[in-house]
């Protein structure tokens, strides 16, 4: 697993997350051909290719859509555990499920969950 490694796969999210070369040279502050010489070098590196291009930009290959959605996965989780760290645990949110029946009850619902809300900001 030594050939894909965090920078190359970041360089990959942003090109495809972008849909080309110059938007996410745009966004990213690098050159549309060092974007491309990085992604021809991961194409090489795992043998496959990961873009097509076309005529609206770039498309992702079934491969690179595979690729792509492990990348999104990867970026989210990244993210995440990111926060956990500058934030420390007390700034995590949290998920809270409510299920009500129909009825009288879902006009009481509203007031109760904003005060939940307010109460408790990290859920």
């Amino acid at each position: 697993m030594d050939r894909l490694n965090w920078g190359k796969l970041k360089t990959f999210y942003r090109v495809a997350s972008c849909g080309s070369f110059a938007r996410a040279a745009a966004k990213h502050n690098i050159t549309p051909t060092a974007l491309s010489k990085m992604i021809k070098s991961l194409e090489q590196e795992l043998n496959c290719q990961l873009f097509t291009r076309s005529e609206n930009g770039l498309e992702l290959t079934p491969k690179g859509q595979l690729l792509y959605q492990d990348a999104i996965r990867i970026s989210n989780m990244l993210e995440f555990t990111e926060e956990k760290i500058l934030n420390g645990p007390k700034k995590i949110k949290n998920h809270l499920k409510l299920v009500v029946s129909a009825g009288s009850s879902t006009m009481y619902i509203s007031r109760f969950i904003d005060s939940f809300i307010n109460a408790h900001p990290n859920i």
